[in-house]
């Protein structure tokens, strides 16, 4: 979007890592609740990738680790609108969450 600070899309790279192919996805920070339209769209979009993903590199921010932690849970625990439309999920279908890497850091 042309708002600073907001990331709406998924972006994704295809990648090949020693002979096996990788789709790499960035996704929009998670946080608590938003009134920003923009940013809860986001935060929607970063659920479902996550909803596909095999592993997760979950970048936190060690200003706020109470902040990253309850969005982490919040992402396990699939608590947003993740059966909005498109994403391919249904609330009445049982969620594994994947394998999670936690990447410690402090800019952004």
């Amino acid at each position: 979007t042309d708002v600073p600070g907001t990331t709406r899309d998924v972006v994704e790279v295809r990648l090949d890592l020693g002979g096996v192919p990788v789709i790499a996805s960035d996704t929009a920070g998670l946080r608590g609740e938003s009134g920003d339209v923009i940013e809860v769209e986001g935060m929607r979009r970063a659920q479902a990738a996550a909803r596909k993903a095999h592993f997760i590199v979950f970048v936190a921010d060690m200003t706020n680790m109470e902040g990253s932690a309850a969005a982490l849970r919040q992402m396990l625990a699939g608590e947003d609108d993740a059966s909005a439309e498109g994403d391919g999920s249904s609330g009445s279908i049982a969620w594994s969450p994947p394998s999670v890497i936690v990447l410690l850091n402090k800019c952004d």
